[in-house]
């Protein structure tokens, strides 16, 4: 629901969305995040620098905090185009730390069934979000 009206804010008071490039480059930013934190935490692991379970607590705080933190000057950037861009790409591109996180996870605890982990979990999410709408259609 707030992500809806954060895009309908944007496209209503900086035109954000006209044109294909603005609408890629958080992705790109996310895609480029995610390959820079996840390779340096791994170049970190096997150094033994920090410990894997140290690694993904520092990448979940930056996916999570980060974003946190961007979203924020997103909304106080008011309608300057050029600073809502950059925090947004900032905000998106930033979730790509999670992929050095939790997303991971399941490589963690059994790495020859993280493919089964994945789908179940997956398919554990959307069957709960499927529920959550439907009791919140139920309100409406």
């Amino acid at each position: 629901m707030h992500g809806s009206v954060l895009r309908i804010e944007l496209m209503t008071c900086n035109k954000f969305l006209q044109n294909s490039w603005n609408s890629a480059s958080p992705h790109i930013c996310m895609w480029l995040c995610a390959t820079l934190v996840t390779y340096l935490a791994d170049k970190l692991i096997q150094r033994k620098t920090c410990s894997v379970v140290f690694m993904r607590k520092v990448c979940n705080s930056i996916a999570q905090w980060g974003t946190a933190i961007a979203l924020i000057a997103v909304a106080y950037s008011g309608c300057n185009r050029l600073m809502a861009v950059i925090f947004l790409n900032m905000s998106v591109g930033l979730i790509g730390a999670s992929f050095g996180g939790f997303l991971v996870n399941s490589i963690d605890i059994a790495p020859n069934h993280a493919g089964v982990i994945m789908v179940m979990s997956v398919m554990a999410f959307q069957l709960y979000m499927h529920w959550q709408c439907i009791d919140f259609l139920d309100i409406l």
